[in-house]
């Protein structure tokens, strides 16, 4: 799928690292145009099978069969009810694995395409141990010429920290917020603000090397950070910091309008 933000949408008046709004904010491209491509789920149709890891499925929901307060778009998204999950949750499926994540929108060369942003939805309805340290992350993921084998992934990730949203105590009221993180894929080392490829947590916001498996340039941030974004094999939303992905717990969770904006298109 492809769209185009055009500049006669309804601008927004801040825009920082993450912002919370999902259409008709200001286009990143010098263009004046934005293109975005992904998921929204609005023929009960999962492009790049998003998935929660651990598990080997994401379910999809109707709009109109849930108790979704009217006047928020139609279409179906994804709706996990007592989700046992770490805090590291949403991933797109590995393509060897999959039949339609190979030929996902999303993966591929992000600096070709001048990408500038990743965008999400998200509802927390329930949450069984509470949110704390609950904050959003984009993780971009490179398989090594090995996929299906996950130990030597190349990761990359921006901790925006920015909390996860809290769960409305209204009957029937849900707290859907927008995360937009900005990717800069015309950098030519890992992206600013970092320290030095590892963020300590809590240091956020933050972009940073992935440490913890054997990834053989785990150590040159710069080039890794290179690798990642000109050949993306998969793509992770963690609701918690990507090194520190605390305990399991039982979650209720939404989400929706999984976009990577972009200069070029598709």
């Amino acid at each position: 799928m492809k769209k185009a933000l055009l500049v006669g949408m309804v601008l927004v008046a801040v825009f920082s690292l993450v912002t919370t709004q999902a259409v008709g904010r200001e286009p990143l491209c010098p263009s004046g145009r934005d293109y975005y491509d992904g998921d929204d789920f609005f023929f009960a149709y999962n492009e790049a099978e998003w998935l929660f890891e651990g598990t080997t499925y994401a379910r999809l929901v109707d709009r109109r069969n849930t108790n979704e307060p009217k006047g928020r778009a139609k279409g179906h998204i994804i709706l996990e009810p007592d989700l046992y999950i770490l805090a590291e949750a949403l991933t797109t499926d590995a393509p060897v694995c999959s039949t339609n994540a190979a030929e996902s929108s999303l993966y591929g060369d992000w600096k070709a395409r001048e990408a500038v942003a990743f965008g999400v939805d998200l509802l927390v309805d329930e949450v069984s141990l509470g949110l704390a340290g609950g904050r959003v992350s984009l993780v971009l993921v490179n398989d090594s010429g090995t996929p299906g084998y996950e130990a030597d992934d190349c990761q990359v990730y921006f901790a925006s920290g920015r909390h996860l949203p809290d769960p409305d105590p209204r009957p029937n009221k849900w707290n859907w917020q927008r995360f937009e993180m900005l990717v800069p894929s015309d950098s030519t080392g890992l992206p600013q603000p970092n320290l030095g490829g590892t963020c300590p947590y809590p240091a956020l916001p933050c972009w940073g090397v992935y440490q913890s498996n054997d990834c053989p340039t785990k150590t040159d941030y710069d080039l890794t950070w290179s690798t990642v974004i000109q050949d993306v094999d998969r793509i992770k939303i963690s609701f918690g910091h990507p090194e520190h992905p605390g305990q399991e717990q039982t979650w209720s969770v939404g989400i929706d309008n999984l976009f990577l904006y972009s200069c070029l298109p598709n």
